[in-house]
């Protein structure tokens, strides 16, 4: 009886599988051109949005959040990832999620800092720890005072110039 039970279910499985391979593929999605006009979801009818509106708004939303450290005279002249001497007293950080040169606003509680991106940190370890960004010295002290050590932030991606 058991292996009755086996069968049948094995038989189901390949039935549904089977099935769910032989439908038709559907239209292909048009790509996006930034004309389209995005919806929000609700209860009520769909309200039309442009599509800048709704890139705007994701904008000011956090694209990181997590703890963030520094380091800093330890560490004075040492080459950083860009090859550049590191420096302290510069609003810089490390970061693996964001590419070199990318200029990133810090948030943490009500003050903020804008950082650009030199290094390559924190160490993968301390990433699955939930650290998602070394700041420099400098930068650590425009948030909160160096001995808290771990502070909790935000982090926002500024656009860039070109």
């Amino acid at each position: 009886m058991k292996h009755f039970w086996l069968a049948l279910n094995l038989v189901l499985a390949a039935i549904i599988l089977l099935s769910t391979g032989c439908q038709t593929n559907p239209q292909p999605i048009a790509p996006y051109t930034g004309q389209q006009a995005v919806y929000q979801r609700s209860h009520r009818a769909p309200k039309q949005v442009q599509a800048h509106d709704h890139q705007a708004r994701i904008a000011h939303q956090p694209k990181r959040v997590g703890h963030a450290s520094f380091y800093g005279e330890e560490l004075r002249g040492s080459p950083m990832a860009n090859g550049v001497p590191f420096d302290p007293d510069q609003l810089t950080a490390a970061s693996w999620f964001f590419p070199f040169g990318t200029q990133i606003r810090v948030a943490h509680e009500d003050r903020s800092v804008i950082v650009t991106i030199t290094d390559r940190g924190p160490a993968l370890k301390l990433v699955r720890q939930g650290r998602i960004i070394d700041l420099s010295e400098a930068a650590f002290r425009e948030l909160a005072d160096p001995r808290q050590g771990l502070i909790y932030v935000r982090l926002y991606r500024l656009p860039s110039d070109s």
